[in-house]
């Protein structure tokens, strides 16, 4: 069996005008069941290790498996414009959760790893706020985006879709320069790190999430760049990027569900609960690094003994 079979290239004006491909209803499905999976996890985890903050990952999980359900209903009938357009929607602003989840945690990574609890003189939780907000911004813009080039598709209305085109495109940059400015600030944290002489932060678990933060802002760069490249080419039926299925589900959909599935192998609550304000029944917030000041004063002692480094 080809892999046209699976991935309909050819646009069917019968099948609907608002789709440029004819969706697969086996790859859609299967897509979906991934993404479910990982939100069901991230769930289970979040009480598991009592993070509240864990609602942002949950809505991108939640977002992605509903943009592929909606493709998979989308696949047996064309003709409804809410499966083309609201799947789009989702399935282009999804990562954004995750980019939003990936800084909250680097914030509460700088609280127990500096004793300052502060980089580039910003403290930690003023820069989670910061990031957050600038991806807000990103979030507008693409979903802004989205929405005019997928109520335009239909209608052939080629001003909107140029519009819409060029404010997913200043969506999409925009994202991308943040995430650069974000890894200098992870590896300016483990240069503090070091100078700092605070060995409790190169036990592995704290290591192995740095590089999971790291590889997840590798995947989500690389369908950020994907959707740049695609759009860059044009929206129209006769883009190859856009009028194929196996593109947007190999560059964007695969790299999204590696990214959630790594965060679920390794849970930053795990991480952040090995201090014991985790245990202590405190709740981290949405903002919120540690809200008892007793643990800030006494920080050095805070780190659960079986995450304390061997110094044997």
């Amino acid at each position: 069996m080809s892999a046209d079979d699976h991935f309909h290239t050819r646009r069917d004006a019968e099948f609907g005008a608002f789709w440029p491909f004819h969706p697969s209803p086996d790859v859609n499905f299967c897509v979906a069941i991934f993404f479910g999976l990982t939100t069901v996890m991230h769930i289970f985890q979040a009480f598991l290790y009592k993070q509240v903050f864990y609602w942002v990952v949950v809505m991108g999980c939640t977002w992605e498996t509903v943009a592929f359900v909606l493709r998979y209903f989308g696949s047996m009938n064309g003709n409804v414009p809410a499966y083309y357009i609201v799947s789009s929607i989702l399935f282009n602003l999804a990562p954004l959760w995750v980019n939003a989840f990936v800084y909250m945690v680097a914030a509460r990574l700088i609280y127990l790893e500096q004793p300052e609890q502060r980089v580039w003189s910003i403290s930690g939780k003023k820069l989670a706020k910061l990031f957050v907000a600038l991806d807000i911004i990103c979030f507008l813009a693409q979903g802004g985006g989205t929405s005019l080039m997928s109520q335009a598709g239909g209608s052939g209305d080629d001003s909107k879709i140029k519009l819409g085109q060029g404010i997913y495109i200043f969506g999409c940059v925009a994202q991308l320069c943040f995430m650069a400015i974000f890894a200098v600030l992870l590896l300016t944290l483990r240069r503090n790190g070091k100078r700092s002489g605070q060995g409790w932060g190169y036990t592995r678990p704290i290591l192995l999430l740095e590089l999971v933060i790291y590889i997840v802002l590798v995947l989500i760069s690389i369908r950020v760049i994907f959707r740049l490249i695609e759009f860059g080419g044009g929206v129209s039926h006769d883009n190859p990027l856009t009028s194929n299925e196996l593109y947007g589900v190999g560059f964007d959909a695969v790299p999204m569900i590696v990214a959630l599935y790594l965060l679920n192998s390794v849970p930053p609550g795990r991480v952040l609960r090995g201090l014991r304000g985790g245990r202590s029944g405190k709740i981290l917030g949405d903002h919120e690094l540690l809200v008892n000041d007793t643990h800030s004063r006494s920080l050095s002692g805070t780190l659960h003994p079986a995450w304390r480094p061997n110094m044997e």
